[in-house]
């Protein structure tokens, strides 16, 4: 009967608007999946760090809950598996600290940019930075033992290289330069990694290519590699207003 609809709906507005108000005086946001549990985090954390949430949260009062793929301008259909990386996104603005993850270093990092936190983003590479520091044999070692640590860099830089295909997101370049770089540094010290890039062809083939090319013309090899801290700081975004 159109009666029950109506009371129906009205029952669901009504549980709705107690939750609201639970969130609205309680200063939390509820971030939600359509097949995941949601998480709640206060306001003011996301809206302090992130330029998102503060373009989706102008106000106080703004509706306090918000669709997880609602928050991606770019990469809409992958808002789904960017939520795998969620609570790694939360510790860091809880902590200020990255914690350890299986999830690829390029997905966390296109997420700062899709979220506006260059903190997040700049911590992601510097965890990149440092896994390559402590294994930097693996560049240059044909030792099979090393091979998965080589699979691990082929898959930042094939990701990287994806999520440039879908869309334009501030601050990918810095990533994508540090890769590159990356691939570089190892050509120059007589390892092979680069030419993986290369056979699998397409633009950033090209783009590696032409950086060999390049380096090549040098008379003497880098210095330092991109994870040097004499080099790190080229590849970092500006943070000062997060």
């Amino acid at each position: 009967m159109p009666g029950s609809e109506y009371t129906l709906r009205l029952n669901v507005w009504m549980v709705m608007l107690k939750k609201t108000s639970r969130l609205w005086g309680a200063g939390m946001i509820e971030l939600r999946h359509d097949t995941r549990s949601p998480r709640y985090v206060p306001r003011s954390i996301l809206c302090r760090s992130s330029g998102r949430f503060k373009s989706l949260l102008p106000a106080e009062r703004t509706w306090p809950i918000i669709k997880w793929t609602a928050v991606f301008l770019h990469f809409k259909p992958e808002g789904t598996w960017f939520w795998g990386a969620i609570d790694n996104l939360l510790e860091f603005l809880f902590t200020g600290t990255l914690p350890k993850t299986s999830a690829n270093h390029a997905t966390l990092y296109v997420l700062g940019a899709e979220l506006e936190l260059p903190s997040y983003q700049n911590a992601v590479l510097m965890s990149l930075a440092k896994i390559d520091q402590d294994s930097e044999d693996s560049f240059l070692s044909s030792d099979k033992k090393l091979s998965g640590k080589k699979n691990a860099i082929r898959g930042d830089f094939f990701m990287a290289e994806f999520f440039s295909k879908e869309g334009t997101v501030v601050g990918s370049e810095k990533l994508i330069s540090y890769i590159v770089d990356r691939y570089i540094w190892e050509s120059e010290m007589g390892g092979k990694a680069w030419l993986d890039v290369v056979d699998r062809g397409g633009i950033w083939a090209q783009i590696v290519a032409q950086a060999k090319v390049e380096a090549a013309k040098r008379k003497l090899p880098p210095r330092y590699p991109p994870w040097n801290v004499n080099n790190l700081v080229n590849y970092l975004l500006d943070d000062s207003q997060n």
